[in-house]
């Protein structure tokens, strides 16, 4: 395996890094959460092999108005009572399943633990693999619901429970 190197975005550097492999979907959810990530409501961790972008996550700590969460309660939810909601982890296709995603997951939670008791994500019900690494990393499945933002397809709401390290 590759040694990476996980590190603290950076938006001026690494933005047009990670558009290089962002589906346009994703891309616009991190345009969307450039505020958030400028105002530290929000970070991101990316993970790169010889400066080669090999995956990222980004965990929103704070409920914002411009993040479009106003018609969904589910998200809105995972933020209350100061917990963090991971939105995105993603890792290239070619890197998979050769454990980057659990290094990084680890960054992310580690930074999570310092202030959040509990970090909460959701992935979609037919994703097999995402469900699997999840469980394996310690998240506990709460429930299954039916997203406002994708109407064919279910979706699982998955939390981590941390002891708070300040």
């Amino acid at each position: 395996m590759i040694e990476m190197t996980l590190r603290p975005i950076d938006l001026s550097h690494d933005v047009p890094l990670l558009a290089e492999f962002l589906v346009p979907k994703d891309a616009a959810r991190l345009s969307k959460a450039l505020p958030a990530l400028r105002d530290f409501d929000a970070f991101a961790v990316i993970g790169c092999c010889d400066e080669r972008v090999v995956g990222w996550g980004l965990v929103h700590t704070a409920l914002r108005d411009d993040m479009d969460w106003g018609s969904e309660g589910r998200t809105r939810e995972m933020l209350a009572h100061g917990d963090a909601y991971l939105e995105y982890l993603e890792i290239r296709a070619e890197f998979r399943g050769l454990g980057y995603g659990s290094q990084l997951l680890d960054a992310l939670e580690e930074r999570t633990r310092r202030v959040h008791g509990r970090l909460w994500l959701h992935t979609s019900e037919s994703n097999a693999g995402a469900r699997r690494f999840y469980e394996r990393n310690g998240y506990n499945y709460i429930r299954t619901m039916q997203p406002s933002w994708n109407d064919s397809q279910p979706t699982r709401i998955y939390c981590k429970r941390f002891i708070v390290r300040r």
